[in-house]
This record gives C-alpha cells, sequence and structure tokens, in this order.
C-alpha cells in the first residue's frame, strides 16, 4: 500500500513499561535508566486497551521547560494484544496537514493545502483546502481515533460536546456551499473499519447521521506505527448508523 504522509518522531524514543494514570494528564512509567518517572499523556480519552499496568509502552524526552511539568511525554502503548497504538492526538493533525500539503488526502487528490486552523462559523477547523482551479474550498476536521474493538476503530472513547459541535459547523459550511470532510486518522494497525461508538457517546453518533444526510462526508485512514514514524496508508470504510 502507497504511503500518503509519514511523520517521523523528532527524538529517539525511551521504551519502558505504563504503571498508573494518577491524573488525566499524568501517567507514571518505569523507565531502564531513570526509574519511576512521571510523563505526559496528550489525550483526554480513557484508552481502555492501552492504559493498563504493565503494557510496554515508549516515551519522547523532550528536555526540561518551565511551562512544563515534566521532561516526558508519552508517545506510544502496546496493548496486552501486541497492538501498536499512539496516543499523542497532535500527531493526526501533523499527518493530515503533510497530506494536505502533498495534495494526497484520498477523495481531496488535488486539492490544494490553503491554511490550519481556520476559523469558520464558531469553530476553528483544521484544514482549509481549495479545488484546483479555485473555484471552490473544502473544510476538513480531523479526530484522532485510538480505540478499536473487534477490528472496529471507534470515536469517541468518551463524551465529546466538541466532537458534536464540530460535526454542526461542518454541515452549516456545507449549506454554505463548501465541502465538508470529517476526517479519522487512526493511530492503530488492527483496524479493517471505522464507526462512531454509539455505546459511549449517543448523541455524538446522531451527529454523524445528521451531517451526513446534510452532504458532510466521512473518511477514515489508518496507520502502520513503530517507535520511528508513524505511516498514514490507507482508506478504511466508515459505517453510520442513525441512533434515536
Amino acid at each position: 500500500m502507497h504511503p500518503i504522509a509519514r511523520y517521523a518522531f523528532p527524538r529517539k524514543l525511551i521504551r519502558g513499561v505504563f504503571l498508573e494514570r494518577p491524573h488525566r494528564f499524568t501517567a507514571l512509567i518505569r523507565l531502564p535508566r531513570a526509574g519511576i518517572i512521571h510523563a505526559h499523556v496528550p489525550h483526554t480519552g480513557r484508552l481502555p486497551d492501552l492504559l493498563v499496568p504493565g503494557n510496554e509502552c515508549w516515551v519522547d524526552n523532550i528536555g526540561a521547560s518551565p511551562t512544563r511539568r515534566t521532561q516526558y511525554t508519552l508517545s506510544l502503548v502496546r496493548t496486552q494484544e501486541g497492538v501498536l497504538g499512539c496516543i499523542d492526538t497532535s500527531i493526526p493533525n501533523k499527518l493530515a496537514r503533510i497530506a494536505a500539503q502533498a495534495a494526497a488526502i484520498p477523495t481531496l487528490e488535488g486539492w490544494l493545502y490553503e491554511a490550519h486552523e481556520y476559523t469558520w462559523g464558531d469553530s476553528r477547523v483544521d484544514l482549509l483546502l481549495r479545488s484546483p482551479f479555485g473555484r471552490k474550498r473544502a473544510l476538513v476536521e480531523v479526530k484522532s481515533v485510538t480505540w478499536t474493538v473487534d477490528a472496529w476503530a471507534q470515536f469517541p472513547d468518551s463524551i465529546t460536546t466538541r466532537g458534536v459541535k464540530h460535526l454542526h459547523n461542518l454541515a452549516a459550511a456545507k449549506t454554505a456551499g463548501m465541502r465538508a470532510v470529517q476526517l479519522y486518522i487512526v493511530q492503530r494497525g488492527d483496524s479493517a473499519k471505522f464507526r462512531p461508538a454509539v455505546e459511549i457517546d449517543p448523541e455524538y453518533c446522531k451527529a454523524c447521521f445528521i451531517a451526513k444526510s446534510r452532504g458532510v462526508e466521512f473518511l477514515a485512514l489508518t496507520c502502520e506505527l513503530s517507535p520511528q514514524e508513524l505511516v498514514l496508508c490507507g482508506r478504511i470504510p466508515v459505517h453510520l448508523v442513525k441512533h434515536g
């Protein structure tokens, strides 16, 4: 499968063992030389099969900073089934931007990158693209997916009112004459298809169905992962089911 985009970690990651998550944004990790350290968790979700005590993990040592409580960030975790997952929610946006700058996002091939963090309506949208001849624009909202059950990638893994707001904004953009795309980037390699997690957030599932009925496009891409890089590599089917 031809790679769509690549993101290389800026530093060599350090292998360790996940111990616990005492706070939402903090994990305790055992490293071979440093012992038990605190690491920043760059993800607000529950991460039920990744943040399990004893799981192999990798952290990024970004160095001391007056704006951070710890110099480490938890980047990768391997599940007990051996599946590698990335929990850094900033990386999907970076991958999407790299793909957009190469005009290589599936279904948007040839569309040109114009801006990121673009304000439209009452939200900031991750990407703004324009058509090859500049006559039309497209808004692309990117979501990080880290949860998979029986080959089903699912989002969200906790209730997301912000995600519902973003879908409403995309639907409004479509009504205004733009292309509107909800892009899910699955940061693990065991996913064959995608669906909204209706058991976790039925309102988000309902908002997906409404947005789809109003012309919003839904796209899911999966990654190949290693402690060196993430490769955005392929499209998987999206299944939306009416709920409520």
